[in-house]
């Protein structure tokens, strides 16, 4: 299944995030560059998306060159006459957790009773999934009350005990 990106490893950025972060500093590249040579565009955006499956890596052109712009095609190679062989940015796909909040959720929980906690913080219920995690390679944890009790659920996304807080969230960077 498809799932968002991030370039940065424990660091929330969309994969359209990511991609015109990227593309953004080529912008500044291009506009130093189109002074020493022509660079043909070929037609392209800063605004231009895909979908990548978990695991699988993606070569983004920095030459500025490829027929496949954004995506790189090797036409660097060919353009290396100063030595300066600009390669592609490699981006790889990983599953991508959103903090919801701060701190944990208080909940009452019912003996007998079934929740499902939300992996990937896109849900409005948090901290219960509602079907937001469609396309992120993420899946609800099913979690069986064994008594009644109120429970915090990790709300951040980060605990090493789910679907209940550990406390990561207080080494979080804010």
């Amino acid at each position: 299944p498809p799932l968002i990106m991030s370039l940065i490893p424990g660091v929330e950025n969309s994969l359209l995030v990511s991609l015109g972060a990227l593309l953004g500093g080529l912008v500044a590249t291009f506009l130093y560059e189109s002074k020493r040579r022509k660079i043909n565009l070929h037609g392209c955006t800063t605004k231009t998306t895909c979908t990548v499956e978990k695991g699988k890596t993606i070569a983004l052109c920095r030459c500025w060159q490829s027929s496949t712009f954004p995506f790189c095609d090797g036409t660097h190679v060919k353009l290396n006459l100063t030595g300066e062989n600009v390669g592609p940015a490699l981006v790889t796909a990983t599953e991508q957790r959103l903090v919801a909040q701060r701190g944990p959720c208080k909940v009452h929980v019912e003996a007998g009773s079934t929740y499902y906690w939300c992996q990937c913080g896109r849900s409005k219920q948090q901290p219960f999934c509602d079907g937001s995690h469609k396309d992120t390679g993420l899946e609800p944890l099913e979690f069986k009350a064994e008594k009644t009790e109120d429970l915090f659920f990790c709300a951040c996304k980060q605990t090493k005990a789910p679907p209940l807080c550990d406390g990561s969230h207080n080494s979080l960077e804010w």
